[in-house]
């Protein structure tokens, strides 16, 4: 009998047969199974002495191109816990990134936007996130902000991915998540902010005052008036304090709260710059650390027996007194990790007479706080709002580089920064009261090397603390030696004060 025909050979054959079905289908599912695997990391960073959320953190991704028929948004994802999280540790911040595995159905599309489920028992600080496709397409998403709990909010985070749309071009499954969002966003003018809402309401400046102490404590309401527009506040919905203390456990939405590493970096910042007040081992004499007696006082504050670490009760005991206790725990834990030194500044590091300087007082006054209240001086003498200024032209023509004072102004190289009409109401209110400011004009000049020089500084001041009407006005110009040049550096003190201070109270607050 043929060997082919042999029934035992018919079997053999139909066995084969099966098993090669068998194998190519669990190839083909294992192909189907990779083409359809969305894989991922997250990246996040840890608060001091909180720890990681792991698997008890889980996200889902939604479809920027298929549409859900039901939602009418972006297909969603099924959920993927993070997982083999790898830690490092640089400048006392924590950071983890894990892995991400997201099974999704065939024709899934590109993801457009994910949610983020914390059911972890802490918040953490969400840095940034990357998908990619199975088409080898990556995706990124830069979140940076805070995750709280989903028992506290209710609600899952959505990020959405760093491609920018304009409105008519945005995705048109994507529409409906960007309306809820938004939504989620606004408030209502209703209720108590919580740490962890994500709500920008705003209010008025209604709490200034302390009323209940007497009229001398009675303050305006700033903003929303037709006299006092501006400023607004972030509304927080509590109640006004009643003793007159400024509650610094402030409403803050997490979008915009610091990242645990930038928080560190403003806490050791802060401590160090407050250590000479709060601590008695800091200062190396017994007098007023409010004023200085010369400029010795001051470099002894960078000197080697002055950067010594420290750490411990001393510091904690006295900044517990002034801040919140989730502040008061970041601090703790930041004073735990580093040491809190005077380093010298860089601008007296190579030169300690660098800030004396013309060109130095230019070029901070440029690259500083307030250089937008820089103009060009369009005529001469300058004018404010109510005075006109005491500079003359004789004053400021022979330091013009060897131009004459009408090229100079017809090349627009003169420029002046003008801090003056305006502070005169304020200077005779602060005199009463036994503060010595001075109102300023300062005229520069603009060199062939875009830096500027400051040509003359013109002070401002009443006459004296008990006839508060009266003006008095000097004109100060550069001078080397001596009492002229004390003068001067005093003079550009002033101009510098008052740079900062509007930077302060208007550019910053109104």
């Amino acid at each position: 009998m043929d060997s082919h025909h042999h029934p035992c050979y018919k079997m053999q054959e139909c066995f084969n047969a099966i098993r090669n079905k068998i194998s190519d289908c669990n190839s083909l599912q294992d192909r189907h199974g990779s083409r359809y695997l969305i894989n991922g990391k997250v990246v996040i960073e840890h608060s001091p002495g909180l720890s990681g959320p792991g698997k008890s953190a889980t996200v889902q991704v939604y479809s920027s191109t298929v549409i859900d028929p039901n939602t009418r948004k972006g297909k969603l994802s099924g959920k993927a816990c993070l997982k083999k999280g790898k830690s490092s540790k640089k400048d006392s911040t924590k950071t983890t990134v894990y892995k991400i595995k997201l099974h999704v159905e065939p024709g899934f599309g590109n993801p457009g936007a994910f949610l983020i489920e914390n059911n972890h028992k802490h918040r953490f600080f969400l840095q940034s996130a990357t998908l990619v496709t199975p088409e080898n397409k990556v995706i990124h998403f830069d979140c940076r902000s805070w995750v709280y709990p989903i028992k506290d909010t209710n609600a899952s985070r959505l990020f959405f991915s760093n491609t920018c749309y304009l409105p008519c071009k945005t995705p048109a499954y994507l529409v409906e998540l960007r309306k809820e969002e938004l939504e989620s966003l606004r408030g209502d003018g209703t209720g108590e902010r919580k740490e962890w809402d994500r709500i920008y309401d705003y209010d008025v400046y209604d709490d200034l005052g302390n009323p209940e102490k007497g009229p001398d404590h009675v303050r305006p309401v700033l903003g929303g008036s037709r006299s006092r527009p501006y400023p607004r506040r972030g509304r927080t919905g509590r109640p006004a304090t009643k003793n007159g203390t400024i509650n610094l456990d402030t409403y803050v939405p997490p979008d915009e709260r610091c990242s645990p590493k930038k928080l560190s970096e403003f806490i050791a910042n802060a401590i160090q710059a407050t250590a000479h007040f709060l601590l008695p081992e800091a200062k190396s004499s017994p007098r007023d650390s409010s004023s200085f007696e010369s400029f010795g006082d001051i470099r002894d504050l960078y000197s080697n027996n002055r950067r010594q670490a420290m750490r411990g009760t001393s510091v904690t005991e006295k900044v517990k007194k002034f801040v919140p206790a989730q502040l008061f725990k970041d601090v703790t834990h930041v004073i735990e990790e580093v040491d809190i030194k005077f380093p010298l500044p860089q601008i007296i590091r190579a030169d300690q007479f660098a800030w004396k300087l013309d060109e130095e007082f230019g070029r901070q006054m440029l690259a500083g706080t307030n250089p937008t209240r820089i103009h060009c001086l369009r005529e001469f003498p300058p004018r404010g709002t109510l005075t006109e200024s005491y500079i003359e032209q004789s004053d400021i023509e022979h330091n013009l580089d060897g131009l004459s004072f009408e090229q100079a102004m017809k090349q627009w190289r003169i420029y002046v920064l003008d801090h003056h009409d305006y502070l005169l109401p304020f200077l005779r209110k602060m005199y009463s009261e036994g503060v010595c400011p001075c109102a300023s004009r300062t005229l520069l000049f603009l060199r062939n090397d875009a830096t500027l020089k400051p040509l003359a500084i013109e002070l401002s001041y009443p006459s004296s603390s008990n006839n508060v009407d009266g003006m008095k006005t000097m004109v100060f110009l550069p001078e080397k030696e001596d009492i002229p040049q004390a003068l001067w550096q005093l003079a550009k003190a002033h101009v510098a004060a008052n740079d900062s201070a509007y930077h302060q109270l208007i550019s910053h607050w109104l």
